[in-house]
């Protein structure tokens, strides 16, 4: 005869698997994603989740079965991703949401743009928690993502030249993070607005107010260069002033001459025609 208190516990574990079960059939998953997002579960410290609200998250396509939304915020999951994840095992993956979570340490897999992986992510969401790391270069390849959070982290680095090729990024946040350098110009960043890129005081460009130098000329050249332009514009309105007066003298005397022909000038030239006949 059992225990009350472990056949309790035994009723609970079945009832509980019961209605996971139940759940899982519910949402039409194969069973290879099922798996797959099973092993993706283990893979950290889960104890704050409940099956229930795991599954809650999850959508699965009604024709193929294969997972195409993921949604676990708020504090359920707590270790590394890993770029072996089972994670990237679903590639079908549409959306997907593990914001306020604790991913201490973690920094953010390659793996997230990897073509073949999750390239068929529109948008992505891996804010709040606390990632280190660059921003992957290899997040461009995902060329359908609408929009990508990042913020409020710890991640480094620039911002990958690449993402203002992705014709379709509507939303954009990078905000509250360490990152630095040159915002990239192009109409899918430029069109973010400030906030997307505040709390990052190393970068600067636009939407910024802090405006960017490149390498070959700096801050303090500018003014040296711009008073030796001055300087060679007065020097040329020196020479003209002084010039002026002369030439306007000059002409005068000219006319003077042409108009009433002197006695002098006229027997100068007399003599000199005498002479040459």
């Amino acid at each position: 005869m059992l225990p009350s208190s472990l056949l309790l516990r035994f009723l609970s574990i079945l009832l509980h698997l019961a209605s996971s079960f139940l759940m899982i059939n519910a949402l039409g998953c194969r069973p290879d994603q099922i798996q797959a997002l099973m092993h993706f579960k283990n893979e950290f410290d889960s104890r704050s989740c409940n099956q229930t609200d795991y599954f809650n998250g999850v959508r699965c396509d009604n024709t193929t079965g294969a997972v195409t939304k993921l949604q676990l915020p708020n504090g359920c999951l707590s270790g590394i991703i890993k770029p072996n994840s089972s994670l990237f095992g679903l590639h079908q993956l549409r959306h997907l949401n593990l914001s306020h979570n604790n991913f201490i340490s973690s920094s953010l897999p390659s793996e997230f743009g990897v073509l073949n992986r999750l390239e068929a992510l529109i948008a992505l969401n891996l804010s709040n928690n606390a990632f280190t790391g660059h921003i992957p270069l290899s997040l461009d390849n995902v060329t359908e993502l609408e929009s990508l959070d990042l913020s409020n982290n710890k991640l480094s680095g620039t911002i990958p030249n690449g993402l203002k090729t992705l014709s379709f990024l509507a939303y954009i946040s990078v905000a509250h993070n360490q990152l630095k350098g040159e915002i990239p110009q192009g109409t899918q960043i430029t069109g973010q607005p400030k906030s997307s890129f505040e709390g990052n005081a190393g970068l600067c460009g636009f939407p910024l107010g802090e405006s960017c130098f490149g390498s070959n000329v700096s801050p303090t050249q500018l003014p040296e260069e711009e008073d030796e332009e001055e300087e060679q514009v007065l020097n040329w309105k020196a020479m003209a002033i002084g010039c002026g007066p002369g030439l306007l003298l000059g002409l005068a005397i000219g006319q003077v001459i042409a108009s009433y022909k002197p006695e002098w000038l006229v027997k100068i030239i007399g003599l000199y025609k005498c002479r040459n006949h």
